[in-house]
């Protein structure tokens, strides 16, 4: 018997049966697009640190929590929306956007300016009758990370907010 193959269209036929064939990726230059997305969220950060420069503070706040979604783990964001949440006396997002940065940047010089920050948003709480809580998690695996309103605040290995 004569065995007869040819290929075409993706395609082989042989003898009479029909076999189709694993799509092979052709070598084409693929040039990625950038995500949108997150090109509007560096062009709000961007603005955000000029803002902060400006002291225009509630407007830096602004533009820095609508890139946090999309740059939620730079901590020079975090840090930033700690600078403008101190600067508008805005306490509670002091302590988050301060957690986040000290989980983060944990034992670098800027995290104990962060941690003074916090202890004096702690302070200024305290006199609202605001007291803070402690927040524990148990997790698995220790990989997994916990985050409050798109902030990186723990995990496994640090399990514990305030």
């Amino acid at each position: 018997m004569k065995l007869m193959s040819w290929i075409a269209g993706g395609l082989i036929a042989c003898a009479g049966g029909v076999v189709a064939l694993p799509q092979v990726a052709s070598a084409k230059l693929v040039r990625e697009q950038p995500d949108p997305a997150q090109l509007r969220a560096e062009r709000w950060y961007q603005a955000g640190v000029r803002a902060l420069k400006d002291t225009r503070y509630k407007e830096a706040l602004g533009l820095f929590e609508r890139a946090l979604p999309f740059k939620a783990g730079h901590a020079n964001l975090l840090y930033n929306l700690v600078q403008a949440s101190l600067n508008t006396k805005q306490w509670d997002k002091v302590v988050l956007y301060g957690q986040g940065f000290i989980f983060r940047e944990r034992g670098s010089q800027a995290s104990f300016e962060v941690q003074q920050s916090i202890d004096r948003a702690f302070t200024a709480l305290a006199s609202l009758g605001r007291t803070p809580v402690v927040y524990r998690f148990d997790m698995q695996p220790i990989a997994t990370e916990v985050r409050i309103n798109d902030v990186p605040v723990s995990n496994a290995l640090v399990n514990e907010v305030r």
